[in-house]
């Protein structure tokens, strides 16, 4: 069961711990025991005086290096590397951890988006644990109430105009040319969805007309009831086969990026893009397990029974409408544990956009995760006449000392009308319907211009290049109201029109003009010798990497369309085969065995 911070008033503090030693079954060796103490965090100490078990994410020393993945040029070859190099890390480093964990029958589940292990521990099991070598330290899992952004709402009928949202960004002008979000995936993070909502059904991934698939396009990471939620039953159950919303908050932001009934609803940003989810709160609580284990589908979807992830059904940008804010568990001491995932995540092609909060007016309130951290494209929220909305948190980041600016950019936030549970729609307000505006402008920026497909950076400096510029009169700690960007829009109102026009000056003059080519490597896994194919291209160079980036092997002046390269002095492993052709650059994985 998990425990909340507020139930901490009525134990005594960490510092007062020494006299409730014999509370702890494993103390009779005390240098062993201290040594356990200092890689547990106090509050998991203080849970177990009032409950047997807690929820524990036990985090390994050493995390993934996923650098290389810079070099890489399509999305693919990103999300095939980092999730190697993750996975290779994780059942190296866990391995021992797993088989303990395994044999005692404890309730656990392991990550490698992050090096870390969700269990169920009581204090003895946990003293042990973090005996464990490469085990770093032991946070404590707990459910997090979250705002999620809705302060008043308004239940709508179906009506003919586009919302207002979606037209005030630019999106009807890339329509009229054809734009409007084929070819891209967007995936989204919350209370879960209502997939056969008129508005959102034709665009679900796993909806192939005459069946529909929930495999690779669905995972539910809520498997008990939150205590927070003082009983009651999920109308959706636990670990659900197929999407459901407990909430209408997911729903609604879903309905914002992608929706369309088609029938006169005109309510999301990229309607023929395609969707898929991940649930990552119980009826409005999660914790940071359930976000972390969202990150990591959206690193390599699986099937719904977590089965074989493949990270080439990764999508191209996700939306984040939620925090994890720190009075309720979420502290600068686990704040790199889903930084990490983040940057993960981003490193892999995949886009991250977040929404700021719902803290304002003052400065610095841009104040929980996963906002604050760098690698997250941050939004704050606009009324229909472009003045910031009196809820949007305001930046910059005071909470970890960086003085970062967030928000990047804003998007209209107040009165949003779209899609909630049972085929209805519904106005609501806060930066979390901000937030799916800007998810949904990737959307159209990649379909616009395919190039920009796993290169995070560029849409993120596009997309705030191109943002009209809004002032404020207030000023926050080193970014004047008066210049732009500032605390309160970042960079501006996000303006498509613009963007695409930015998006053709970045593209040409960086290396993501390379054509993505057509290369197969075969067979894979492979043994003594690896055949790769380029679709009717001369190629001209191969050169082999080991998952550390380190160059092993370059072969050049070939000007044929199959090559073969000899392996056998190569060790087992994963490695990346870098292929230039006469029309571009590509880049796979394979196996050696």
């Amino acid at each position: 069961m998990a425990f909340r911070q507020s139930d901490q008033a009525r134990v005594p503090s960490y510092i007062h711990m020494m006299d409730r030693i014999l509370l702890f079954p494993l103390l009779s060796f005390v240098p062993l025991f201290l040594h356990a103490q200092a890689r547990i965090d106090p509050e998991l100490i203080e849970a177990w005086i009032l409950q047997e078990q807690a929820e524990v994410l036990i985090v390994m020393n050493e995390q993934p290096q996923i650098s290389f993945a810079q070099s890489l040029i399509s999305k693919e070859a990103r999300g095939q590397y980092v999730y190697a190099m993750a996975t290779q890390l994780a059942e190296d480093s866990q391995a021992q951890l797993r088989d303990h964990l395994q044999s005692r029958d404890i309730a656990h589940h392991p990550y490698s988006i992050v090096n870390a292990i969700w269990a169920n521990l009581t204090a003895a099991e946990a003293e042990l644990i973090a005996t464990f070598p490469g085990v770093a330290r032991l946070d404590p899992n707990p459910w997090i109430r979250q705002e999620l952004g809705w302060s008043s709402s308004t239940i709508g009928q179906s009506r003919s105009a586009v919302e207002w949202g979606v037209e005030r960004i630019g999106s009807t002008a890339l329509w009229a040319e054809g734009i409007r979000g084929a070819g891209v995936v967007v995936g989204g993070q919350d209370t879960g969805y209502d997939w056969d909502h008129p508005a959102l059904i034709s665009q679900y991934r796993g909806n192939l007309g005459d069946t529909v698939i929930h495999d690779y396009h669905w995972h539910d990471a809520i498997r008990e009831l939150n205590p927070m939620n003082n009983g009651g039953s999920n109308p959706c159950g636990l670990d659900s086969a197929e999407p459901c919303d407990d909430h209408n908050h997911g729903t609604h932001t879903m309905g914002t990026m992608i929706g369309d009934d088609g029938e006169g609803n005109q309510i999301g940003v990229a309607p023929e893009a395609s969707w898929m989810a991940c649930r990552n709160m119980e009826r409005g609580y999660g914790s940071p397990a359930s976000y972390i284990e969202c990150f990591e589908f959206f690193l390599a979807p699986t099937r719904v029974d977590g089965s074989e992830p493949d990270p080439n059904m990764a999508p191209d940008v996700i939306a984040n409408s939620w925090s994890c804010p720190e009075i309720e568990g979420c502290n600068p001491g686990n704040f790199e544990l889903m930084e990490t995932a983040i940057n993960n995540l981003r490193a892999s092609g995949v886009v991250v956009v977040t929404s700021a909060g719902n803290s304002g007016p003052n400065c610095e309130t841009v104040s929980t995760p996963p906002s604050i951290f760098a690698g997250a494209f941050a939004v704050g929220a606009t009324a229909s006449n472009d003045s910031i909305a009196g809820f949007s948190s305001r930046g910059p980041v005071g909470l970890d000392g960086s003085g970062r600016l967030q928000p990047q950019v804003v998007a209209p936030g107040v009165a949003v009308r779209s899609s909630i549970r049972d085929g209805q729609y519904a106005s609501f307000q806060g930066t979390s319907m901000a937030g799916p505006h800007v998810a949904g402008a990737v959307a159209l920026l990649i379909s616009a211009r395919p190039g920009l497909a796993g290169q995070v950076e560029q849409i993120e400096e596009i997309l705030s290049a191109s943002a009209r510029p809004l002032f404020s009169s207030q000023d926050c700690a080193g970014f004047p109201g008066n210049e732009s960007p500032n605390a309160v829009y970042g960079h501006g109102l996000i303006d498509l029109e613009q963007a695409l026009t930015e998006a053709d000056i970045v593209l040409s003059t960086s290396e993501a003009t390379d054509k993505a080519i057509d290369v197969s490597v075969f067979p894979n896994p492979t043994s003594d010798q690896l055949n790769i194919l380029s679709d009717g291209e001369d190629i001209l160079s191969v050169e082999l990497y080991d998952l550390l980036g380190q160059r092993l092997l370059t072969i050049r002046g070939e000007r044929r369309t199959i090559l073969t390269i000899h392996l056998k002095d190569l060790p087992s492993g994963s490695y990346l085969a870098s292929v230039q052709t006469s029309a571009g650059y590509a880049s796979r994985l394979f196996n050696k065995q």
